[in-house]
């Protein structure tokens, strides 16, 4: 009904619900990035944005003292009024390889961002003035966080991804990494407590050790056949897994 031609890949957005709207992206055009409807009727509410969409999901953050929805698009990184859809700050992020990866909201201020393909993460300040006008300053950038589609975990200064299918951990004071090692192809991972969920490319499952000193797998078994792309999830002591072929569900 907006006259938008899909991704690439498809489109891969979850919908997001801020209070009575449901906000979602748009498609391969560079305009009506993110698309806001009523929950409870469908009107259209308001259109936003002037860049293509990305494989990511509007996210709501709190940054730099006010609610906002941060958006990882095609070629930028923005963030909007939930009312409105006005956008509040920008930072150009040119490159034509999809973007799949959430941001990560540091601090009150600090937000990084990151895709594979060789793109590399950034790590960006994000102000308000006594007079209301927001900006979006670069702190540093470089290509030692590479995630091709699967997201970040971060615990206290670090954060942990599988770079180029390879899982790694950064410093996000410092801005480097600390270290790199275990193939995972790519999969996904989920942070539970002081362990990391890594659900492999291949289908195996394992147990990693979360520590910034070095990599301690802690054990391991096949959970699925196959490639498997897909998230995880853990409800108490239920693991729930599945790619595009078969589900699984395990009691650990």
């Amino acid at each position: 009904e907006n006259h938008l031609s899909n991704l690439t890949w498809g489109k891969s957005c979850s919908p997001l619900l801020v209070r009575d709207l449901v906000v979602v992206t748009g498609g391969n055009q560079r305009e009506k990035s993110l698309l806001a409807y009523e929950a409870a009727t469908d009107k259209p509410v308001w259109q936003a944005g002037r860049d293509c969409a990305s494989y990511c999901s509007p996210m709501l953050a709190s940054v730099a003292g006010q609610e906002q929805i941060l958006m990882v698009n095609g070629h930028s990184v923005t963030a909007h009024d939930t009312k409105s859809g006005e956008i509040l700050w920008e930072y150009p992020w040119p490159d034509e390889f999809a973007k799949a990866t959430q941001p990560l909201v540091i601090d009150t201020n600090r937000v990084f961002i990151a895709a594979g393909y060789g793109v590399g993460c950034v790590m960006l300040k994000v102000d308000r003035s006594a007079a209301g006008t927001w900006s979006a300053t670069l702190l540093w950038k470089n290509r030692d966080m590479k995630p091709k589609f699967s997201n970040l975990l971060r615990r206290g200064q670090y954060v942990y991804g599988l770079d180029e299918g390879v899982l790694a951990c950064m410093n996000l004071e410092q801005g480097k990494r600390v270290w790199k090692e275990g193939r995972y192809g790519h999969g996904q991972i989920l942070l539970v407590d002081d362990l990391i969920l890594v659900l492999a490319e291949s289908g195996d499952f394992a147990l990693v050790e979360v520590s910034p000193e070095k990599v301690r797998e802690l054990g391991r078994f096949p959970a699925l056949r196959g490639k498997t792309w897909n998230n995880v999830a853990l409800v108490n002591d239920l693991l729930l897994v599945r790619n595009d072929q078969e589900a699984a569900c395990y009691r650990l």
